[in-house]
C-alpha cells in the first residue's frame, strides 16, 4: 500500500448518551484515526461516521495530516499510531490509534507542564 493514501485525523469528540467511551466523565475526547483514503477531504467526510460507531459525536478536526512514518517516530504516541497503521494496512478498515479524555489530557498537561497536542503529537516547549 501506497503511504499516501493512509491519513491520520485528530478529532475532538463527545460522548452520546450511554457511551462506552465516557469512562471518566469527560465532556469531550481527543483521538487519532488512520484510515485510507483518496484525500483529506475524503478521509474526513468519513469521522463523522466512524465516530458514531463508538458512540461519539464529532465536535472538530483539530487535523489531517497525511502518514508518514518519520513525521511519527519521535512521537510518544508511536507504537499506537505504528499498530493502528499496520491493521489498517492489513484490513483496509480505519483504526483509531488514540482515545484520550479531556481529563486525562488535562492531567498529562499538569505532569508534564508546556505539552501542547497538536495533530495527535506532543510538541515540547509550548
Amino acid at each position: 500500500m501506497d503511504n499516501k493514501n493512509l491519513w491520520i485525523i485528530s478529532t475532538k469528540s463527545m460522548p452520546l448518551e450511554n457511551s462506552m467511551a465516557d469512562v471518566d466523565g469527560s465532556d469531550y475526547y481527543y483521538s487519532d484515526c488512520i484510515l485510507i483514503s483518496h484525500d483529506s477531504a475524503s478521509a474526513e467526510k468519513s469521522i463523522p461516521h466512524l465516530l458514531r460507531d463508538h458512540d461519539m459525536e464529532l465536535l472538530e478536526v483539530i487535523g489531517c495530516v497525511p502518514y508518514v512514518e518519520d513525521d511519527w517516530s519521535e512521537s510518544d504516541q508511536y507504537q499506537d499510531i505504528k499498530d493502528a497503521v499496520e491493521q489498517v494496512k492489513q484490513t483496509g478498515t480505519p483504526s483509531f490509534a488514540l482515545f484520550i479524555s479531556s481529563q486525562a489530557m488535562d492531567f498529562e498537561d499538569e505532569e508534564n507542564n508546556e505539552v501542547e497536542w497538536v495533530f495527535g503529537k506532543k510538541e515540547e516547549g509550548k
